[in-house]
């Protein structure tokens, strides 16, 4: 009774306990289901006289047209290129430094909080580059020292 319970309490098609399904290794990676392959060879037969279409349309005055033609053409940025002066880090006390400047330039309006928060993650992760650098050199001498 108690067997036939739990198969009910995991309803109908779902033949399998969470988490563990007929393939162990899952959906290989890249695959698309059959409808979305259907889809694309239509489209890609016709991509050509689709696109063609979509120009004439926007030309046309078609606002969400014109819309796709343009983000195709010159799509929106997710960043921009910073230039910003930056001091050489070679210690953690130098990263200190730089990671003050970066939040005074985020103060100042110099930079969005978005891009001091980028440019405070490269400096930090050169700050650590140099701290095993440092301790390389350091466990260097100490091996040659005993050896």
């Amino acid at each position: 009774m108690a067997e036939t319970t739990k198969r009910k309490q995991r309803g109908p098609g779902r033949p399998f306990q969470p988490g563990v399904s007929g393939i162990p290794s899952g959906r290989p990676v890249g695959s698309r289901n059959k409808s979305t392959i259907a889809a694309l060879s239509l489209l890609d037969d016709e991509a050509e006289k689709l696109s063609r279409k979509a120009i004439e349309l926007a030309l046309l005055g078609d606002v969400a047209a014109l819309r796709l033609c343009l983000d195709k053409v010159a799509p929106a940025r997710k960043d921009r290129p910073v230039e910003i002066e930056l001091r050489r880090i070679e210690t953690p006390a130098d990263a200190c430094e730089v990671i003050s400047d970066l939040i005074d330039a985020v103060g100042k309006g110099e930079l969005s909080p978005a891009e001091g928060d980028v440019i405070a993650g490269l400096v930090e992760r050169r700050a650590k580059l140099s701290e095993l650098h440092e301790l390389e050199a350091r466990l260097k001498r100490l091996e040659e020292a005993a050896g």
